[in-house]
């Protein structure tokens, strides 16, 4: 039997104190404990030539963190979003990572377009600026996929105030990209000079959630440092790997009676309120007003998913009301194993109490494949599942 870790759910919890950019990202990660050397390798599979990644141990406010320069050639070329989506596409990166930085890309480029009046096709970026950029962004999704993609919670970065030289010319602090990348999200209109850029702005408008952090424990803390030493306020970014408390996670139950859709609408739309966050979905049958079978919708979140979930039922459903009420939850922990069995592997779920095991449970799907392929009962190979997983060491 392979052994396997406990199930947890981490996440990634960044302070924009000082505001974000890129290369305060990328210190953060690094003060975090991504290992510098696989990150490196893997950004110098971009196909980029004259540039380096410099890091340095500095202080903001007598606050120690790590200080990321990325220093490259200006050879004077302006490259387009279809060259910089050709430099990603052919770089070493997992398939997962390219989608995802080109993704940040396409949304930078969007902002910048929709601010300076041109097609995101034809928003170009200079020499430096795009070389700083790819380091940056691909950059941050390799360190992301190196702590295994946690979900990301951020609080509301400072915009700044001022202005700042741009190709462009002179340009307002916050940037009109910046601006247009953040509506809708909560912002906080503090701090002299930039302290967003649009870069930062364009990874938090992508991957973040600006929603509060569940309880949780805190695992390891990162500080990443801007480049100027600012009087007003720390110019850092602190980022947290943190394991959400399961059994204290506050949690919210929701119900809705819908007499008026077909069982094919209700069982997708379980299915997509599982995809939107939902920790569990029911359907239980009713009768309502003037005697229609109906049935009582009801699901599982975090609290913080409420607003989320509660605009993609009214988006979704026929639902025109929801109730709604506080529940604690009380859960297991558990493992997931793979072991194997005459009939092939099976993964199985151990579960434990108070660090002793307790249970077994087959992954069902696993076992139809294997009797089917053998031409043999389900239940012989459930049961030679639940033998071959025994308590965990």
């Amino acid at each position: 039997m392979d052994k396997a870790e406990a199930v947890v759910d981490k996440r990634l919890f960044l302070e924009c104190i000082g505001g974000i950019s890129g290369d305060m990202c990328l210190g953060a990660f690094l003060d975090l404990g991504v290992e510098e050397g696989a990150f490196l390798e893997q950004l110098k599979t971009l196909p980029l030539g004259g540039w380096s990644l410099r890091r340095e141990t500095q202080h903001r406010h007598h606050l120690q963190g790590t200080r990321v320069v990325v220093e490259a050639e200006e050879e004077g070329i302006h490259r387009h979003l279809s060259d910089i989506e050709a430099l990603v596409e052919a770089s070493g990166l997992s398939s997962k990572a390219k989608a995802l930085s080109l993704e940040v890309f396409r949304r930078l480029a969007e902002a910048e377009g929709k601010v300076h009046g041109m097609a995101p096709e034809e928003v170009h970026f200079h020499e430096v600026g795009a070389v700083d950029a790819l380091i940056d962004i691909c950059g941050f999704v390799i360190a992301w996929e190196s702590l295994g993609f946690p979900r990301i919670h951020c609080t509301p970065p400072p915009m700044g105030r001022g202005s700042i030289g741009a190709a462009h010319g002179v340009l307002p602090i916050p940037a009109p990209a910046v601006v247009d990348l953040l509506k809708g999200k909560p912002v906080r209109y503090e701090g002299e000079g930039e302290r967003t850029t649009p870069t930062g702005a364009a990874l938090l408008a992508v991957f973040a959630e600006f929603e509060p952090l569940p309880e949780s424990a805190v695992l390891r803390t990162g500080y990443g440092l801007g480049q100027r030493d600012t009087a007003d306020m720390p110019n850092l970014l602190r980022a947290s790997l943190v394991e959400v408390q399961a059994r204290q996670a506050a949690l919210c139950q929701m119900e809705t009676n819908i007499d008026d859709a077909s069982p094919e609408m209700l069982s997708a739309l379980a299915d997509k309120l599982r995809m939107e966050g939902a920790l569990d979905v029911w359907q239980i049958p009713c009768v309502m007003k003037k005697g229609r079978l109906g049935v009582c919708l009801g699901l599982l979140c975090e609290v913080e998913r409420v607003a989320a979930i509660s605009t993609f039922l009214f988006r979704e459903s026929t639902a025109l009301g929801l109730r709604l009420w506080r529940v604690e939850r009380r859960v297991l922990s558990r493992t997931s194993v793979q072991v194997q069995t005459e009939y092939g592997p099976i993964r199985v779920k151990q579960s434990f109490l108070e660090g002793k095991f307790i249970q077994a449970k087959p992954e069902f799907d696993d076992c139809l494949v294997a009797a089917q392929k053998g031409d043999i009962p389900l239940a012989v190979v459930m049961v030679a599942a639940i033998k071959a997983c025994g308590p965990r060491e």
